[in-house]
């Protein structure tokens, strides 16, 4: 029969999974696009931009809560990984569970990211 790929469930998952390659490559550009340094992560200052660039007002201590609830490995910082666990959260429609207590503020990013 035809070889079973076994699956490991490690704590993360690959992200890019929950959407058709085309709309990977599409995040990408947008992700790189915000990625305004190339650093491969998105800081602070570069959430703080793309929201604003897109119209929503958002303090210094409201992105930091956005990128804290998104921010699986702790580094203060969104990775392309992360960067898709939010806006796979939104499609799904956003499940509390997954995204933790904080779901609005990365619910608001998805939705930045979705305008920008």
């Amino acid at each position: 029969g035809p070889a079973r790929r076994r699956v490991r469930r490690g704590p993360r998952r690959n992200m890019a999974t929950a959407f058709k390659p085309s709309e990977v490559s599409e995040f990408r550009r947008l992700f790189n696009a915000v990625d305004t340094d190339g650093s491969g992560k998105l800081d602070p200052s570069e959430v703080m931009k793309v929201m604003t660039d897109i119209g929503e007002k958002v303090t210094e201590a409201e992105v930091r809560k956005i990128i804290a609830d998104v921010d699986s490995n702790s580094d203060n910082e969104i990775d392309f990984q992360e960067f898709l666990a939010v806006l796979a959260q939104s499609k799904d429609g956003a499940n509390s569970r997954t995204l933790g207590n904080g779901g609005g503020s990365a619910r608001r990013f998805s939705g930045a990211m979705k305008k920008a």
